[in-house]
C-alpha cells in the first residue's frame, strides 16, 4: 500500500505506523492521505467523522477535539 503513496502522504502513512505516533500529526494530513489512495473512498459524514472504505472494509475515524 505504501508503495503507492508518494510525497507528504508517504511520510504521513510512515508517522502513522510509528510507536508511538507522533502528536503532531494532523487529521486534515490523515484525511489526505487515505483520500489520494486509488483503491479506497473517503467520505465526511455531517457530524465531522471520516468514514474510509477499502477492501470491502469500513472505518470511521471520529474527528479529534481542539
Amino acid at each position: 500500500m505504501a508503495a503507492q503513496l508518494s510525497g507528504t502522504h508517504q511520510k504521513t502513512y510512515q508517522h502513522l505506523f510509528q510507536h508511538p505516533i507522533p502528536h503532531n500529526l494532523q487529521w486534515r494530513e490523515v484525511w489526505s492521505m487515505l483520500d489520494s489512495m486509488a483503491d479506497a473512498k473517503a467520505v465526511e459524514e455531517g457530524n465531522g467523522n471520516l468514514k474510509v472504505e477499502r477492501n470491502g472494509q469500513t472505518l470511521t475515524l471520529h474527528r479529534p477535539r481542539g
